[in-house]
């Protein structure tokens, strides 16, 4: 009787050990695949085909359905290049974001306040550099010119939007540095 229940226990024993290590190779399994939908989901979002810029965007937070977030990081790079936020600029971002339909509630909205909140790791702004290059070879010339004066108007905006004394030292060394980086990358 004892030998059929320390075999019972030894059977419940393996039991457990074997849907515990199913139960990780199944949320494994469920992480892969949700990563690939997101994968294949910014792609037909972005028309971006390197994987290695999908990687980098999921990498930094941009999950599909927020890469229209992507649009207003050199205005989030302007709005920190002092190293924090005025009120001021804060708004002038949220009035950038609300001009290009995006509500604070939706998601590239709650993503942007974050980034307003929190300054975001230089990495963001390096995914925003390779995304801007990706597109270059997807997008027309025109409509390149006008995503790059877009950017860097927005970037001049929420730099002037705090201003300084009377009009005089609008833009500060730090932002005019954050709008030649925004230039830069488009070309």
């Amino acid at each position: 009787m004892s030998h059929d229940i320390f075999k019972q226990r030894g059977d419940a024993l393996e039991g457990q050990f074997f849907r515990r290590i199913d139960d990780e190779l199944a949320i494994k399994l469920k992480e892969k695949w949700q990563h690939e939908r997101d994968i294949e989901s910014l792609r037909k979002e972005s028309h971006i085909q390197d994987d290695a810029v999908l990687e980098e965007l999921l990498y930094v937070g941009i999950q599909p359905g927020t890469l229209q977030a992507m649009t207003l990081v050199p205005a989030i790079h302007v709005a920190w290049a002092n190293g924090y936020v005025e009120n001021k600029e804060r708004d002038a971002v949220i009035h950038a974001a609300k001009n290009m339909g995006i509500d604070t509630e939706s998601s590239p909205g709650q993503l942007l306040t974050s980034w307003l909140k929190h300054k975001p790791t230089s990495e963001l702004f390096q995914a925003w550099e390779d995304y801007i290059k990706a597109l270059k070879g997807i997008i027309n010339v025109v409509a390149y010119r006008h995503l790059h004066e877009s950017a860097i108007n927005t970037a001049e905006n929420i730099a002037k939007s705090a201003g300084g004394m009377l009009g005089v030292l609008a833009i500060s060394f730090a932002e005019q540095q954050a709008i030649k980086q925004i230039d830069e990358a488009f070309l």
